[in-house]
């Protein structure tokens, strides 16, 4: 993704566009999507659990595929320590990924809105 994203896309389609359709697809494919998540954050002592996209960074569209810099709300489970692994502490942070939404489907509402329906969303 360039340094600066598509301001005009981003401008057009909006952040609550791309947060919603982000989390209508999630609550469709609730599995993929912490995958998604997962596959961006999860580190040997973090793993996430729960998830919710909350803004757009920024936007672009290479070969029919929407790739968006996204910021999420990250609930994950840390062990309590490295010999009780099935004990675990729930924490809740914040971090940044970049995901593909796949063949986007963008419909027009009134004038100025538009809806955004991926058929699917993956990590870059």
């Amino acid at each position: 993704m360039g340094d600066d994203g598509d301001p005009d896309l981003l401008a057009i389609l909006s952040d609550d566009a791309i947060v919603q359709a982000i989390e209508d697809w999630a609550k469709d494919h609730p599995d993929e999507f912490l995958d998604v998540v997962g596959d961006g954050f999860d580190a040997d002592q973090q793993l996430a659990v729960a998830a919710r996209s909350v803004g757009v960074v920024k936007v672009d569209l290479r070969n029919g595929k929407l790739i968006a810099r996204v910021n999420f709300n990250v609930t994950y489970k840390s062990p309590v320590d490295s010999e009780d692994r099935e004990l675990s502490a729930e924490n809740v942070t914040d971090c940044r990924l970049d995901v593909v939404l796949e063949d986007p489907f963008v419909e027009r509402i009134g004038i100025n809105g538009f809806t955004l329906a991926p058929e699917g969303i993956f990590p870059t």
